[in-house]
């Protein structure tokens, strides 16, 4: 961020105004000006830096400068502030707030400065009272401690007892720092003990009331393992090979904010008189072993026990701190082969190269690995992700030498111990990109995600950046017509079908050569348009003709297209031509001959040879000489051939006759090119067929009663005549 501004202030340019046209050069000064920046903090943990949290809010700052005006500003809820001043200036920076001491710091102004004001708290007045039933007798050996909360780094405090006629009644005050503080009051000897918060607010302090009840006493002892498997303390000092850096976190808690900074003894351990119920330990620490700082952390909860009046109830407990595991481990890609560096010993972006066979060649690279963790055997598997679309067709492997072949993923070990390595010097990666007719040529190159990943889940990530060259190519999915009619009047969309077969992001442009537009006709479409790569779109123009167009208009409009890296195409040709559709009566089918006394549905196809649609169209058939007519209305689009089925109702002939049938298109409220002829064609009226099933019905009962009467004949009963044969 560049953090400087140029002011150009109010002015008139020239006096009287700018005139039209050409006027004179104009001289205009833009001054520089810088930010001041900064962060007004209170520090809580005594470290003399702005931490997170420590930023005061609601701080009025007043800026004061010879020769400029004062500027105020007000602190934000994380205590920061900014404004820009000019270059070259010098500014008294002061602070106020409510409770915290004027600060002033005097800031040159040479470049953008940025700066850290830390407030200092007065005082403030704070107070409470300790109740016990038999306080007048105790109070005198009571104990009382101001202990400041975990995270503020202040001296604890002894609060002064309110005696009343040399007798302890309770209270207590004190003057602190403002901030978070736990009142501690305590009669060891008959277990007595009680502890609460309290808020000593920058304005108007704080108190708390705090009752002594039967408490139970906490014996912890602390022990933690080096690497090597020795047993200390959390307190034990000049070990060698495993020494403990910078201080050790004790923190006790046992809630509603009593959370402190507990003091260990030099042995590790503590014996405290704590209230009964749950409480909180935890602590950390560093130690330095093994030629690296491990971190140990330790946390548990521990229910203390009640006393009673000849009752003293204890736990005694063991604090174990643990090492943290860690699993970190660094690289560096130390050479490349097989692509091209985009920059000089820049090994972690490469541009891909095209191979003789016209694929992508694969690059290596060369990686040097380090073990940072702390574990005795670290095992970790190597995989790779890239991103974009086609980078499920990239392939990234792994050489491993065990097998003599490339492998995903590829598994390997770190480690301490002495049979683990900390560093891999040879890691060997090859990536193949996709071949050339998916790889897409991506404007900030393709993220290759190296990922070491442990088996705990710890993962470290490397990436490299693979670019594969642009090559761009414009092409039509589907040739222009050979020509486009247009009526007088009206618009035309042509629409141009392409694909951009390259393999990234291309922005074409479209120049139009309109020389043989005729006056006032119009052309628009985009004269650009921007498609990602081996995408397929549409790009339409449109041609606008007047009403007063002639008709006889025919001319050509010339597209040239240019890709972003300037490179050319064959021009597209769209001849343009005024039309109306061409209609005729091109087939009249009957299919069967038309019955007298029915409804004849006739097969007529018309056909438009024009260069324009023609919609609505009304096809009519009459019979001539009489009423009869019948109409089916379609559109018949520019080349094609439409098929009518057109009913005529022929119930009203009731007997065999020969009759013309004519079929004309209807042009009222319709433009045609060439008038449609009618078209007539005669047909014979045919008598409606007999139904062939009654007359085989009757005839089969006729030749059943016959028989049924032969059979009757030669069967009848009766007397024989004398002399016949039988």
């Amino acid at each position: 961020m560049d953090r400087t501004r140029y002011v150009v202030e109010s002015l008139e340019l020239q006096d009287g105004g700018l005139v039209a046209g050409e006027n004179e050069l104009i001289d205009i000064v833009a001054s520089t000006h810088y930010e001041l920046s900064g962060t007004i903090f209170w520090d809580h943990d005594d470290d003399d830096d702005a931490d997170v949290g420590e930023g005061v809010s609601d701080v009025e700052i007043l800026m004061t400068s010879d020769g400029h005006d004062n500027i105020t500003q007000i602190t934000n809820a994380a205590g920061d502030w900014s404004v820009y001043v000019p270059a070259g200036t010098t500014w008294q920076v002061s602070t106020y707030r409510e409770g915290f001491d004027q600060e002033t710091e005097s800031i040159v102004m040479n470049a953008p400065n940025s700066v850290e004001i830390e407030l200092t708290a007065g005082y403030v007045d704070i107070f409470g009272n300790v109740t016990h039933s038999d306080l007048s007798n105790i109070g005198e050996q009571v104990e009382l401690i101001l202990i400041p909360t975990s995270g503020m780094v202040r001296d604890r405090i002894v609060p002064e007892k309110v005696f009343e006629d040399g007798v302890w009644n309770g209270q207590w005050t004190a003057s602190v720092e403002p901030g978070l503080w736990i009142i501690r009051a305590t009669l060891e000897a008959s277990n007595l003990v009680g502890m609460a918060s309290i808020d000593a607010d920058i304005s108007d302090g704080g108190n708390v009331d705090i009752n002594l009840v039967y408490g139970g006493w906490l014996h912890l002892s602390t022990q933690w393992l080096d690497f090597n498997g020795t047993q200390h303390h959390a307190m034990e000092t000049g070990i060698e090979d495993a020494e403990i850096v910078d201080d050790v976190e004790f923190i006790m808690s046992s809630g509603a904010g009593v959370r402190w900074d507990a003091l260990l003894t030099e042995n590790g351990e503590i014996s405290i008189l704590m209230p009964s119920g749950m409480i909180e330990v935890e602590g950390g620490f560093s130690v330095d072993q093994m030629d690296r700082v491990m971190e140990y952390t330790a946390t548990k909860s521990i229910s203390v026990p009640g006393s009673g009046t000849d009752i003293t109830a204890s736990v005694t407990q063991d604090l174990l701190f643990g090492r943290i595991a860690n699993h970190t481990i660094s690289a560096t890609i130390v050479s490349v082969t097989g692509g091209e560096l985009t920059q000089e010993e820049e090994f972690n972006d490469v541009k891909a190269t095209l191979g003789d066979d016209g694929q992508y060649d694969s690059i290596e690279f060369t990686m040097s690995l380090d073990y940072l963790g702390h574990e005795s055997v670290s095992s970790y598997t190597v995989s790779g992700n890239v991103a974009g679309t086609d980078g499920q067709y990239w392939n990234v492997e792994v050489w491993d030498e065990s097998i003599e072949n490339w492998t995903t993923p590829f598994a390997f070990e770190f480690g301490l111990d002495s049979n683990n390595s900390t560093t891999y010097d040879n890691l060997l990666l090859r990536i193949t990109p996709a071949n050339q007719s998916t790889a897409q040529s991506l404007t900030n190159g393709h993220n290759v995600d190296i990922k070491f990943t442990s088996t705990d889940g710890y993962q470290f990530e490397q990436e490299v950046i693979v670019r594969i060259p642009q090559f761009h190519n414009f092409e039509l999915r589907e040739p222009v017509l050979d020509i486009y009619g247009i009526r007088p009047g009206e618009e035309l969309s042509i629409p141009l079908l392409f694909t951009n077969s390259g393999n990234g992001d291309e922005r074409f442009e479209f120049e139009f050569d309109d020389v043989q537009l005729p006056p006032d006709w119009q052309r628009t479409g985009a004269t650009s348009h921007t498609i990602g790569a081996f995408t397929d779109t549409t790009h339409t123009i449109k041609i606008i003709s007047p009403e007063n167009a002639t008709g006889n208009e025919d001319f050509i409009i010339t597209i040239s297209v240019t890709d972003k890296n300037n490179g050319t195409y064959s021009p597209i040709v769209i001849r343009v031509k005024t039309s109306l559709p061409v209609l005729e009566i091109s087939v009249i089918d009957a299919v069967n001959d038309p019955l007298f006394g029915t409804i004849h549905t006739f097969t007529v196809e018309v056909e438009n040879s024009g260069l324009v649609d023609a919609e609505k169209v009304k096809l009519i058939g009459t019979v001539r000489g009489t009423n009869v007519s019948s109409s089916v209305t379609q559109d018949v689009l520019s080349g094609d051939t439409v098929r009518y089925l057109i009913d005529i109702d022929l119930t009203d002939f009731d007997g065999p006759s020969q009759e013309w049938f004519d079929f004309e298109i209807e042009t009222e409220g319709q433009e045609f090119g060439e008038e449609p002829e009618t078209v007539s064609k005669r047909y014979s009226l045919k008598a409606p067929g007999v139904d062939d099933s009654t007359a085989t019905t009757v005839i089969g009962v006729v030749l059943a009663l016959i028989l049924l009467f032969v059979l009757w004949y030669f069967t009848r009963s009766g007397s024989r005549r004398p002399g016949a044969p039988f």
